[in-house]
């Protein structure tokens, strides 16, 4: 019996699969335009066919109601609205079902609840000031002491960084602030003092001044 144009093509390629796979590469960049829109053609057939087999209607974890699938793209809500809000108040005004859960349900409950987010919120507010405040006054202390280096100033509340050499406007428009300022410092920049903020001021005219006289008119 004579084989059909299939099963041809099949032993073909079954007995010249580099030929096969060399023929199907150049058929693809001969019509790659035809071969992508077969292919969304078949994903959108694919995808069709699996909205057809989901089941249309949705089931609400606490009433047990039914509802009808949305249309739009899931994930889908697991409860109805009405269920929904009756949790949300239960969960905002009262955790009393927290405890009727198992210990580790319980316990990740607790970890996610509104005080104890406020309570972790306070503690890295509370721990970001004091390292802050921790590493600036030792990058002080590697730029030569933590006071001013023209008045003596001591007080860290008014000190800050100043280039020797100017150009700190500059950074500053690229992005630069204090904090990287102390962690350049500290991994050993050498290109930065200590100044009050009044004789950074004082500082600042000078040099605009001098740049001005220096200017041609």
């Amino acid at each position: 019996m004579a084989k059909t144009s299939a099963e041809k093509s099949r032993d073909y390629a079954q007995r010249y699969p580099d030929r096969r796979a060399e023929s199907k590469r150049a058929y693809r960049e001969r019509n790659l335009i035809t071969v992508r829109e077969k292919e969304a053609e078949y994903a959108r057939r694919k995808r069709a066919e699996k909205r057809k087999i989901r089941d249309p209607m949705l089931t609400c974890l606490d009433c047990k109601g039914q509802r009808p699938r949305p249309i739009t793209r899931g994930p889908f809500p697991l409860r109805c609205p009405e269920c929904r809000e009756k949790r949300n108040q239960s969960l905002r005004h009262g955790r009393q079902h927290i405890y009727d859960m198992k210990p580790e349900r319980r316990l990740r409950a607790q970890k996610n609840s509104p005080e104890q987010k406020a309570r972790n919120a306070a503690s890295k507010r509370r721990w970001y000031a004091e390292n802050q405040a921790r590493r600036r006054h030792e990058a002080r202390e590697l730029c030569g002491g933590a006071f001013c280096v023209r008045c003596g100033f001591s007080d860290e509340r008014a000190l800050t960084f100043d280039h020797p050499d100017g150009g700190g406007n500059k950074e500053r428009m690229r992005g630069l602030s204090t904090d990287v300022v102390v962690s350049r410092v500290l991994r050993g920049d050498t290109g930065f003092r200590v100044l009050c903020w009044n004789c950074n001021w004082i500082t600042h005219v000078e040099r605009v001044a001098e740049a001005s006289l220096a200017s041609p008119s």
